[in-house]
């Protein structure tokens, strides 16, 4: 497989007739999609790579490898212009009401008259991931915050009495989002099975044996949950795209 790289390329030499070539061969890049076609980058995506150029030009001067005067000229780039529309889709409230219908059912299955211990010890693992997946669906949909953020929050970040999550976003960005009260009951809900040692707030569960571990959640743990209404969290789903009773505090 061929690897091309930037380096012991001479980027101290880019002038503004170079660059602006380079801007020219950014703004003919296309995506190649799954059935065939090609879909050209978007003006964010575009406009990242110019921003890497004109970072790659202040590093040269930074070591005295190009004048101010080459540098800010080679830096004058128009960016690409255009605004795509969210990805992403709407979640009717019925279908996270089914969704979570499904995992109360999975979270209450009786004992069957003939239940052995490894039977009881998988109805106690769907028990528990059924408590996991509901207090993650609800803090998902009621806080509107994005599959990451909820991957990344740990137990220290939840506070009951306030009602409230501390989330990282992007740029390591702190910010406090709030939760009502019935996520709160399934988020507590979900702690009498996890327990309060110090670690993820929605960690995953070993392949075998159904112990828990005190990791952070993966992120497309999240998007594994299935039920008979045949629903799952939208896989480009950033966050939560409209406001609902479940934001409510």
């Amino acid at each position: 497989m061929l690897v091309i790289t930037g380096q012991g390329f001479p980027w101290h030499l880019l002038r503004y007739e170079h660059t602006i070539q380079v801007r020219a061969i950014i703004a003919k890049q296309a995506t190649r999609q799954n059935d065939g076609t090609f879909k050209p980058w978007s003006p964010a995506h575009s406009n990242k790579h110019l921003v890497a150029l004109r970072q790659v030009l202040d590093q040269a001067w930074r070591l005295g490898l190009i004048s101010a005067e080459d540098r800010d000229r080679a830096q004058r780039l128009d960016p690409f212009k255009g605004k795509r529309l969210r990805a992403g889709e709407h979640v009717p409230i019925e279908r996270v009401g089914a969704l979570l219908a499904e995992c109360d059912a999975d979270s209450s299955l009786p004992p069957a008259d003939d239940e052995g211990p490894r039977d009881q010890a998988r109805r106690e693992e769907r028990r528990g991931r059924a408590l996991r997946d509901a207090a993650v669906i609800a803090v998902l949909y009621g806080s509107g915050v994005r599959r990451a953020e909820l991957a990344g929050l740990a137990l220290a970040d939840y506070d009951p009495a306030a009602r409230s999550l501390k989330v990282r976003g992007k740029g390591d960005k702190e910010r406090l989002v709030y939760i009502n009260s019935a996520t709160v009951g399934r988020v507590e809900a979900w702690l009498t099975v996890r327990g309060r040692d110090p670690g993820g707030l929605f960690p995953p569960f070993t392949l075998r044996g159904g112990h828990i571990r005190r990791d952070k959640l993966a992120r497309d743990q999240i998007t594994k949950r299935r039920c008979a209404v045949d629903f799952e969290i939208p896989k480009h789903s950033g966050r939560a795209r409209h406001a609902h009773p479940l934001t409510s505090t």
